[in-house]
């Protein structure tokens, strides 16, 4: 354990003040960060590549984490906070993003019912599996997304901010449905009450409209200007989306269940969408192979 020092007090105090704040200033935060003296090189990092999508994220994480890390309850320097509810975008006592403890909880309750024997009693009704399993795509999906977001490196062209800005809006979006989701299941655990229409509209509903928007076609993307590593990308991205709408094709998931049981999806809209996507993804994959055969 590191040296508590006066300076980390104050930004630890500043920190909280900050997470609290409405508007977040940047350059404050990483001001903040530094002067705790925790993860200087991030601080430094931060500061030199300025405020974009994906380092605000990465500050506001590396804030939170400053605050905790060298936290004990015991002395009276520290002050006590609950980070699992920020002022962003409310201070209204429901949490802003699921703790990974309790996300990882209901990971693995996913996967014990997946791997439940089909003569075995289910532990939940069908609406919370239903609510459980859709908490586990979403937290793989989200994991996914991290992984991706952190290999586009610190490229700023077009093509690498432009993508770079559409996985953090779908971070941020898997992280908002997870904290509706996981609200839903405390509420069964603690009270036995099911979700009601309203809440299940506020889920399901937006899905719905939003599977109904079509897609950009991938075909007409223009590869011409990329370099070599974006190719690289865009192949490992297509292929991505081409395994999840086939998992969707076979398992009616983006992921595969660990049991490994089919359940594919029925003669429907749906699925003639899922079909052409993996069509149109398959040809994009062909279209950047033969574009990366002629520059290399």
């Amino acid at each position: 354990m590191a040296e508590i020092t006066n300076a980390y007090i104050e930004a630890r105090r500043e920190g909280i003040a900050w997470l609290n704040s409405a508007k977040r200033e940047y350059n404050t935060g990483v001001a903040i960060l530094a002067k705790s003296g925790y993860k200087t090189i991030v601080s430094s990092k931060l500061a030199k590549l300025g405020e974009k999508p994906h380092t605000r994220e990465k500050l506001e994480y590396e804030i939170r984490q400053m605050i905790k890390v060298w936290y004990h309850p015991d002395d009276p320097r520290f002050e006590d906070v609950d980070l699992a509810d920020d002022a962003l975008p409310g201070n209204d006592g429901r949490s802003e993003t699921v703790p990974e403890e309790t996300a990882a909880a209901i990971v693995t309750i996913a996967e014990k019912e997946l791997a439940r024997e089909t003569d075995e009693q289910p532990a939940y009704p069908p609406v919370i599996a239903k609510i459980i399993y859709d908490f586990r795509d979403c937290y793989n999906e989200r994991s996914r997304l991290h992984r991706l977001l952190a290999e586009q490196g610190e490229s700023n062209t077009a093509a690498v901010c432009s993508q770079r800005k559409d996985i953090v809006t779908r971070i941020a979006s898997l992280s908002n449905r997870m904290t509706l989701l996981a609200a839903i299941k405390q509420q069964y655990e603690q009270n036995k009450e099911l979700p009601t229409d309203e809440q299940l509209d506020e889920l399901y509903k937006k899905v719905d409209a939003a599977e109904e928007k079509p897609e950009k076609e991938d075909e007409q993307t223009d590869i011409s200007s990329l370099s070599v590593e974006e190719l690289k990308k865009a192949k490992s991205n297509a292929k991505s989306k081409i395994t999840k709408a086939k998992n969707m094709l076979l398992y009616s998931s983006e992921s595969k269940p660990k049991d490994g049981k089919e359940n594919p999806l029925p003669d429907c809209p749906k699925r003639v969408r899922y079909e052409k996507k993996v069509a149109d993804q398959e040809a994009l994959v062909e279209k950047i192979e033969y574009r990366l055969a002629e520059l290399q």
